[in-house]
């Protein structure tokens, strides 16, 4: 299983015939390639003798019953069915009940259905996108402590992202490989701590009828089109600081901190980043003199 040239296909175990082709195209064969020669580990997955599709379900099984937890990251090019994965996951593989509600699309979201969820539940959080500010040390600590909690409450989390996020308590790391688009049905690598390929499996995602995949598409729109609209109609720097000084609480806030907290509630869906450029630009135009409008 050296050979590059027989990768489009899987292969079974014990009969070493063709069950499935993959939809590979020349530049994927050839980004395969560039990365076995980085990481030879990677040829594992392409190699039917580490097809790890029944002892790695049967520990994801495992892992999420009862009061025991599951952290995984799933990491792969957008559009290469990481999200239907991860439900896929948790409904068939788990074999968890799952609602929209579930899937989360900032990190503040997933942090309120965690408190709002039961034990032994199953939560993802969606491309982990940015609006909430990338690179944010609050989002960060809270994430993390979330985590680290998760065990406590038998609380299972897939955390979904194009690039890796180096959650520290992941269990298990994957990286999606390969799909056949017609049978739906993916290859997912399995990695170790090191970065090293144990091997794979391979999963059916949701059909395109599928009720929680079409109420997720659903979500997914509006969260988008939420996000298209306040990039295009959102009011000037300027403006929001001019606003922000205008609030009645705003003459009580002494501090930068406290001045933070009234921003957060005058503009409830600015990323942590615009809040800080809020504060300091009001805190800037005070110290020039800026006119600012009052009550």
């Amino acid at each position: 299983m050296d050979d590059f040239e027989i990768y489009d296909f899987e292969y079974d175990k014990k009969s070493k015939e063709k069950v499935l082709r993959w939809d590979i195209s020349t530049m994927m064969r050839e980004k395969f390639r560039q990365k076995a020669q980085h990481n030879s580990s990677f040829l594992r997955v392409f190699n039917p003798s580490f097809n790890l599709t029944k002892p790695f379900f049967k520990e994801v099984k495992w892992r999420t019953t009862g009061e025991r937890n599951l952290i995984m990251e799933v990491t792969g090019q957008t559009g290469s069915g990481k999200s239907n994965i991860s439900l896929a996951l948790g409904l068939n593989v788990m074999g968890k009940t799952m609602v929209v509600d579930d899937v989360a699309f900032t990190t503040d979201d997933l942090l309120k259905r965690a408190m709002d969820v039961g034990k032994s539940h199953v939560l993802v959080q969606d491309e982990q996108i940015n609006q909430l500010g990338a690179g944010s040390q609050r989002e960060s600590y809270e994430r993390q402590t979330l985590e680290d909690t998760t065990r406590k409450f038998g609380l299972s989390i897939i955390f979904c992202s194009p690039t890796t996020k180096q959650h520290s308590t992941a269990h298990y790391n994957l990286e999606v490989i390969c799909r056949n688009t017609k049978k739906r049905i993916s290859k997912v690598a399995i990695l170790s701590d090191d970065g090293n390929y144990l091997g794979y499996f391979v999963i059916k995602v949701l059909p395109e009828r599928h009720k929680l995949w079409k109420a997720y598409n659903k979500k997914k729109d509006e969260f988008i089109k939420g996000i298209l609209n306040r990039s295009t109609q959102r009011l000037s720097i300027d403006d929001m600081s001019k606003a922000l000084a205008n609030h009645k609480m705003y003459k009580y806030a002494k501090t930068k901190e406290q001045r933070k907290v009234v921003c957060v509630k005058v503009f409830p869906t600015l990323a942590t980043q615009e809040i800080n450029m809020i504060v300091e630009n009001l805190g800037l135009l005070e110290s020039m003199g800026g006119e600012l409008d009052e009550d």
